[in-house]
């Protein structure tokens, strides 16, 4: 993909992936993956989830154990059933993730997410509306930009500070890279007739930052949790709307905008 600068290591081996459920593995063992600092054990059934969280395993002790039944997988599969079973089974398992970092200062949020000089930018926006648009700008047109996931990466405080990680799950960009940045910034993208990048208040960052945190909301204690770890972001980190038209003026001017403040 033009444009992209994601370590073509880390998605050639996915490219078989459409085929792999055509095996099914049965009371495969426990592989253990570190996502985000958290030490995850995995039981998967199908090869598919496997081959996703390659490059994410770990010797070390889990501290959280995730194994899906046939029944949630079925469950999942009547929703989508073009879809076959194993990426229903990654489904599953990148819920019961969700939901676990939720409860330790971190979520996973939907958007697009680079690296520049050791910072992450984060990209957020209605779906179509084009946050990887903005991101493949600032890949073309400004040097040093590494693309660290394009759907599904995930926030972090540790100790106080913010931090965003690459995860297993990117969307339909093959980039699904076990990498870490400090957080530099979230900008939610706004579709506009010319490009001007504004820092949002405190109300307006938190009222832009949670439809874009990926969770079961209406489990009252995972939503209190993410809330509260929303607030804490905005408290350390900048959080800004770009309005913008998708060209190279708007990526320059939103790089100046959020790399000065």
């Amino acid at each position: 993909v033009r444009g992209l600068n994601c370590q073509v290591s880390q998605i050639t081996h996915l490219k078989w992936r459409p085929f792999c459920d055509t095996i099914i593995v049965k009371g495969g063992a426990t592989v253990n993956y570190k996502i985000a600092g958290f030490v995850f054990g995995v039981k998967n059934k199908y090869p598919y989830t496997g081959a996703l969280m390659r490059g994410y395993e770990t010797n070390e002790a889990a501290v959280y154990t995730v194994e899906i039944p046939e029944s949630e997988i079925a469950a999942s599969h009547m929703t989508e059933p073009s879809l076959p079973p194993g990426y229903h089974e990654s489904l599953c398992i990148y819920r019961k993730i969700c939901d676990y970092v939720s409860d330790h200062n971190a979520f996973m949020m939907h958007s697009s997410v680079l690296s520049l000089n050791g910072a992450g930018f984060a990209f957020t926006a209605k779906s179509g509306t084009g946050k990887s648009t903005q991101v493949s700008m600032w890949l073309r047109y400004l040097p040093g930009c590494d693309l660290m996931n394009d759907d599904n990466p995930i926030v972090r405080i540790i100790d106080g500070i913010p931090y965003i990680y690459g995860s297993p799950w990117s969307g339909k960009t093959p980039c699904y890279r076990n990498v870490k940045a400090k957080l530099g910034a979230i900008t939610r993208i706004d579709r506009a007739q010319d490009n001007w990048i504004e820092r949002l208040s405190p109300t307006e960052a938190f009222a832009s930052l949670l439809p874009s945190c990926s969770s079961m909301k209406w489990d009252i204690d995972i939503f209190n949790n993410i809330c509260n770890t929303i607030t804490r972001i905005i408290e350390i980190a900048d959080i800004y709307t770009l309005h913008c038209l998708p060209n190279r003026e708007a990526a320059i001017i939103c790089n100046q905008a959020i790399r000065k403040m």
